[in-house]
């Protein structure tokens, strides 16, 4: 969509190095509680049963977008946008189809090694409570995507996708199902963002006003299986 172009988008050489430094310290932080605590490489590299992983990953990440179109047709699109959109997402309407599937499962895969496989793993062995490792993970997880802590609404269905797809992680034992579910999740955004859905009922300068900064912006006028 024409109109939809916010010019956000840092060159493409900028995008990749950042998931270069993220994956680095996904990996970091995995490595540590793998010495440290003994985390078995099991953990981050186990597949089980291709099936079950298929079934959940891609169940899960429909049925995550599923509920925040719900959401948002039900709700959000009656409120004001301060409360739950963020304009910055519209830069990843801008990629091109290649870079755009292959960076949102870049980012997936990163996400939850950091996330899940490292985290959430770690909260579980030092508390040892299954909710609380999965809901400390994800307040972590939105706490990391920095510009939903001023869109309360936002934050909290980031805080609801983060729990969802620690309990897949945990539920099948699979890295891989969080990861399936995540980039569902996030390609199937992107569309919808790309027909002008998840977009807020605002004024015509809506795409304009996504390119200035944040201060700018608000001036007036995001039991276990075993196989």
């Amino acid at each position: 969509m024409e109109q939809g172009k916010s010019h956000l988008l840092p060159p493409l050489w900028a995008l990749y190095l950042g998931q270069a430094l993220l994956g680095a310290l996904a990996f970091a932080a995995f490595w540590w509680v793998h010495t440290r605590y003994h985390l078995p490489w099991e953990a981050l590299t186990r597949v089980g049963p291709p099936g079950q992983v298929l079934a959940f990953g891609i169940g899960g990440g429909a049925g995550l977008i599923a509920f925040v179109a719900a959401t948002y047709f039900l709700l959000l699109r009656r409120l004001p946008e301060r409360f739950w959109f963020d304009p910055a997402v519209l830069a990843l309407t801008e990629l091109s189809g290649l870079h755009l599937v292959f960076l949102l499962l870049l980012t997936a895969l990163i996400e939850e090694t950091l996330f899940r496989a490292a985290l959430q793993n770690l909260l579980l062995l030092r508390l040892g409570s299954v909710p609380v490792a999965i809901g400390a993970a994800a307040a972590l997880f939105t706490g990391a995507h920095l510009r939903y802590l001023a869109r309360p609404l936002l934050a909290g269905m980031a805080l609801i996708l983060g729990g969802a797809l620690g309990w897949l992680y945990w539920y099948t034992g699979s890295l891989w199902t969080a990861v399936i579910a995540h980039f569902l999740y996030d390609l199937l955004a992107v569309q919808l963002l790309k027909k002008g859905w998840l977009l807020p009922k605002v004024p015509a300068d809506l795409f304009a006003r996504a390119a200035l900064p944040e201060k700018e912006e608000s001036q007036p006028g995001e039991g276990r299986l075993k196989g």
